[in-house]
């Protein structure tokens, strides 16, 4: 009777021991995926900074892109009603300040040139082919 209370002892120890085995187990296990989701957090984190420095980075061009339309138009009435009365030199040196190119050969025109933003932009008709990119407006104006 005593050898089969010491196996039940020993069995009862087994499982026991085999519980506290199979309760590490699970521990290593919930580490391990604890672990795992912490590099998934950790790289949607560096993938969000980065994209948060390139949306900030544009945030920063469109802002620096902004045309104040008030002046703008302003510029553009005193030009309209300037540019007329000048002789031929006066609009040559003009065209020249604004760096615009004029060519013509007869049959057509074509305006081409670039206009700093800071020089108060942009004098080209609204039929024009004008864009904006980076800190400089691009036009191209052909009559043909």
């Amino acid at each position: 009777m005593q050898h089969i209370l010491d196996i039940i002892t020993l069995v009862i120890a087994s499982i026991a021991g085999l519980v506290i085995i199979y309760g590490v187990i699970l521990g290593i296990i919930e580490l391990i995926q604890v672990e795992a989701g912490n590099r998934r957090l950790n790289k949607a984190k560096e993938t969000l900074k980065a994209q948060k420095v390139e949306l900030e980075a544009k945030l920063k061009a469109s802002q620096a892109a902004v045309i104040n339309v008030p002046n703008l138009e302003c510029f553009i009435k005193d030009m309209q009603d300037k540019l007329p009365n000048l002789d031929y030199e006066g609009k040559r040196l003009a065209l020249d300040m604004l760096d615009v190119t004029v060519w013509l050969d007869g049959e057509n025109v074509e305006v081409i040139g670039i206009i700093e933003p800071n020089l108060k932009p942009d004098i080209v008709p609204q039929s024009s082919r004008c864009s904006f990119n980076g800190n400089k407006f691009s036009f191209n104006l052909r009559n043909r």
